[in-house]
């Protein structure tokens, strides 16, 4: 599998906390090369601008995702987008999260989002710069207006979880977040769209994932070790899940168009 030009952007420092990144994805792959990416699931959701959309920019967002998004990439491809931290996207997104979980929806049918202005505004943008700091100023709108909809406890318990790479158990975080399980996994489907246990597993994942792209090889024993499972096999069969192939199959093939959804 050939490797995508994707590139990544920090978010300005007073969206940081809300905003994993804004990233890119352009290239031009010709009909007789055309190919399929994986997209994993990673717990976060999006907000996609196809700007090299044949008619005119196409915008959605993406709900969190329980199995890998298969995208088949051809003829000009050029893509913009953010990505929301863990149960903050429910400020830019007025929906409970569990109703967007593994959907693409057209970001229009979202209230207050005027897409089609802002697609033409990034596609008309002179450099990624620029369509950072256009789609950074339409979030602190969006933010303005529904801050409030972020559970500020399933929040800083979606930041634990990451900090710890999935390690530990559901009734942990329970007690850290100081509610009880059954409350946590209510308030994990509206904010995040997952259970806290598959938050768990995908938080995991994502240590794995991270392994794979790092600039030192590292062996799966090593990497099953490292992100806190019992032996390979248990990765092995948590990695099949998720991303549908196997940890050795994933890493022959890697691919940079991962982490969305």
């Amino acid at each position: 599998m050939g490797e995508t030009p994707y590139r990544e952007y920090p978010a300005p420092h007073d969206l940081r906390r809300f905003v994993e990144c804004f990233w890119t994805i352009r290239t031009r792959v010709p009909e007789e090369e055309r190919t399929t990416q994986l997209v994993l699931p990673d717990g976060c959701m999006d907000v996609i601008f196809d700007l090299g959309a044949p008619t005119k920019p196409r915008a959605t967002a993406v709900g969190t995702m329980t199995r890998p998004l298969p995208v088949e990439v051809v003829g000009s491809v050029h893509l913009f987008g953010a990505r929301f931290r863990p149960a903050a996207a429910t400020a830019f997104l007025p929906l409970p999260a569990r109703v967007l979980t593994d959907r693409v929806v057209p970001l229009d049918d979202l209230d207050g989002w005027r897409s089609e202005e802002l697609a033409e505004r990034l596609g008309e943008a002179r450099c990624d710069s620029e369509r950072v700091a256009s789609l950074s100023e339409a979030l602190r709108t969006r933010l303005d207006e529904g801050a409030g909809r972020i559970d500020p406890v399933v929040f800083r318990a979606s930041e634990h979880l990451l900090t710890k790479g999935g390690r530990g158990r559901v009734d942990d975080l329970a007690d850290w977040s100081g509610i009880g399980r059954r409350q946590l996994e209510r308030r994990f489907l509206a904010a995040v769209g997952v259970s806290p246990k598959f938050a768990h597993r995908v938080a995991r994942f994502r240590e794995v994932v991270s392994l794979m792209h790092g600039p030192e090889p590292i062996s799966l024993s090593c990497m099953a070790h490292v992100a806190g499972f019992a032996d390979q096999p248990h990765m092995t069969r948590e990695f099949n899940a998720l991303a549908g192939v196997t940890p050795a199959a994933y890493r022959r093939s890697i691919s940079p168009v991962h982490g969305v959804g």
